[in-house]
Order: structure tokens, then sequence, then C-alpha cells
């Protein structure tokens, strides 16, 4: 009888340890921030991959979802309406997000880096910044800390990735500061010989994915994956696959 009962346990245990996140016949939402390289962007065949798509199909939650590409400010507003059950970007905690929304366990620490010109020697430290032109993304952790710290100068705060390092490469811009992390996947793509991400790097910060706040079940499955992905090497694979490096460690 015991026998019996052990067997059906663990026949049973797929069903049992996946609860039902999304409400019935409805797929979860997951907001992705489009156009976010390396961490979520569309290939040739406009497929949507990226280090947070692997980090979702790694997470083996077997739960049915729709991606839905938006920028992050409407993303995390879907949260506060439940039109997005998850964010799945690489989202900075801050105390004010966090008194907004609901985080999973950070699953990456990263912090602010800067990328210049390939042979642009006039920048070597955040100090360098000072008098010249910076590019950010807008609404980003970036343009918080460059607007109160840097002196002098132009910061451009653009919205669309494109841009930000189309303003660099083509000299309206003479660095770009944003996360350390889009920086190294970026220049990667390019090449040394096109662009450098300096050493000096600074405002640690950690990554988190965002949920609605009635999605505890979804966000408990979520950071159980996230513990297991962690112990098991998962999370550092999948970042040396997409950039090359490994995160910086714990502060």
């Amino acid at each position: 009888m015991r026998c019996a009962i052990l067997f059906l346990m663990f026949c049973c245990w797929p069903l049992m340890a996946t609860p039902a996140f999304a409400e019935e016949g409805k797929p979860l939402t997951l907001c992705v921030v489009e156009h976010n390289t390396p961490f979520a962007f569309y290939n040739r065949e406009h497929t949507l991959i990226g280090f947070d798509v692997d980090m979702w199909e790694a997470m083996q939650l077997r739960e049915s979802f729709t991606y839905q590409g938006t920028d992050l400010a409407t993303a995390l507003a879907g949260l506060a309406d439940n039109r997005c059950d998850m964010v799945l970007s690489n989202i900075s905690v801050t105390p004010e997000r966090a008194g907004r929304f609901s985080f999973s366990i950070p699953y990456l620490h990263s912090a602010l880096g800067i990328m210049v010109r390939a042979g642009d020697a006039r920048i070597s430290t955040r100090k360098d910044l000072n008098g010249k032109v910076i590019v950010v993304p807008k609404g980003s952790t970036a343009e918080q800390y460059i607007f109160a710290t840097n002196k002098g100068g132009v910061v451009l705060a653009l919205e669309n990735e494109r841009a930000i390092y189309d303003a660099l490469l083509s000299g309206k811009a003479d660095a770009v500061v944003r996360d350390l992390p889009m920086l190294q996947g970026f220049a990667r793509i390019m090449g040394k010989e096109k662009v450098v991400v300096l050493d000096d790097v600074f405002a640690p910060q950690t990554y988190a994915y965002g949920f609605a706040k009635n999605r505890t079940e979804l966000r408990t499955a979520v950071n159980t994956a996230l513990q297991r992905m962690t112990i098991d090497g998962t999370i550092n694979q999948l970042y040396q696959k997409w950039f090359g490096v490994l995160p910086l460690p714990t502060e």
C-alpha cells in the first residue's frame, strides 16, 4: 500500500509542484523590454532571443504564456493594473520600485559602466565625464546617477537602444553610461576595434524580475527556480553565453 502511494506521488509530482499560475484558460502575460540587447532582442528571423528568454526557458515552469514586447515604463505600469503577470527583464531594484511592485530574489548583481569609442583616450574614469556629452537610457538608473553627479557638459537621455549607441559611434556623444551587462553585450557584438568598456564601474545594483502583487505563487515558483539555477551554475553559464564574462560578485 505504501509503495502504491509513493508511486502515485512520484507520477503526479510535476503537476503538484507546478501550480496553475495563470487564470483558467488564459496564458501568462510576460512583459519583455524589447530591443534590450543582449537581454531580449529579435534576431534576423524576428524571433525573440536573449539572456532573459533563456532564463525563462531554464526555469522549466511548464506554463502557457505569451510575450508582450514593450518598454520598461509601460511594463512596470502593466504590473500595477495586472496587464502583466511578470516583467521578464533586468529591472534594477530601487527603494521606490520595491514600494510599488513585487520582485523575485535578485538573480544578478551589476553596476553602471562607461563605454567610449575605441582609441578615445579622453575618458578613462567617471571623473572624466564632466564637461562631456553623455548619452544614457531615458528613465534609467544611469540617467538618475549622471544628472546627480555630472558637472557641466550635456546629457542626452534617449529611449531607443539603437539611437543610444548610434550617438556614440557617430561622434554626437563622447560616452555611454548604462548598466554594465548591456555595455558588455554590445561591445562583444561590435568588437574592440569599435568600442571599449572602461574598467571603472560604480553604483552597484541588483536585477530581479517583477510581478503583479497578486501573483505570489508565480513569484514563489520563480524564486525556487532561480535558487536552483544559481546552485547548479545555469545562470553563470547563460551569462557567459550572452555577455562573455562572469557577473560582478555580490558586495
